[in-house]
């Protein structure tokens, strides 16, 4: 959908959630600018990313689970080959789960990893061998750090996540000899934004450091995912809008209410 029709379908659609639900009349004439619309596009878009990928957006199922989803979300899916890793982390007053850790910074567009894998070049391993990564909390790593079938050892990696953006991966055959870690992943969309934003006068907006009005590929659509989710985008994008706004209105309401009673005393 190009940012026009986007933003003609977001208003169809406000008006008739406003008018056909009995509680949500007190909405009738409230207008939304082109801004205001990219909020919630771009919201709507983003949350619609983890129900797709969780499985949550029935009646499609997981990402990588059923072919619908795996083309809804083909366009986000990148694959990152980090070399610069380091045996201290980028935080200050952190220490190291193992003797053995190394810390990759992970991609900053980054929602899911799909799968992971170091190339390896140490001791009872063939220079380039790869290895698979697997996931691991850190109160799980405790338990099974020394277990030979869980934990780190010649054909697994261990990877913990941090809180600073980092991945802390644990190999048996020491840190030094990770010598890269690649990184498949589902990354966050780019926003929606259906006009271009003032930048000047004083008022400077913007949607994930974007202003400019958004158009990819051919079709010049304003949303980079496949048509077929961009009516689910839609959807969700007008009901944020109604719970917004009617949280709002309740709060005014209480206000004016409490402010009435102190008047009163």
């Amino acid at each position: 959908m190009k940012a026009e029709e986007m933003s003609n379908e977001f208003d169809a659609l406000w008006n008739t959630f406003v008018t056909e639900d009995p509680n949500n009349t007190a909405l009738q004439g409230v207008v939304f600018d082109e801004y205001e619309k990219s909020l919630f596009l771009t919201k709507a878009q983003e949350e619609l990313v983890r129900m797709l990928y969780t499985g949550r957006a029935m009646p499609i199922g997981p990402f990588e689970k059923t072919e619908e989803t795996r083309r809804a979300l083909s366009k986000l899916v990148k694959t990152v080959v980090i070399t610069d890793g380091s045996q201290k982390p980028d935080k200050d007053g952190v220490i190291a789960l193992s003797d053995t850790s190394k810390f990759y910074t992970l991609p900053s567009d980054l929602m899911y990893i799909t799968y992971e894998s170091v190339t390896l070049n140490g001791p009872d391993c063939y220079a380039g061998d790869r290895f698979e990564v697997i996931p691991c909390t850190q109160d799980e790593y405790h338990r099974i750090s020394k277990n030979p079938f869980r934990g780190p050892n010649k054909r697994r990696v261990l990877r913990l996540d941090t809180t600073w953006g980092q991945a802390e991966l644990i190999c048996s055959f020491g840190a030094m000899y990770i010598k890269s870690y690649l990184v498949r992943y589902v990354r966050k969309p780019k926003p929606i934004i259906l006009a271009d934003l003032p930048t000047s006068s004083g008022y400077n907006v913007s949607i994930d450091g974007e202003t400019a009005k958004t158009s990819y590929g051919d079709s010049k659509s304003c949303c980079e995912l496949e048509e077929s989710v961009q009516r689910m985008i839609l959807d969700n994008a007008v009901q944020m809008a109604v719970k917004s706004k009617l949280a709002l209105r309740g709060q005014q309401q209480k206000q004016q209410k409490s402010q009435d009673e102190d008047q009163g005393q």
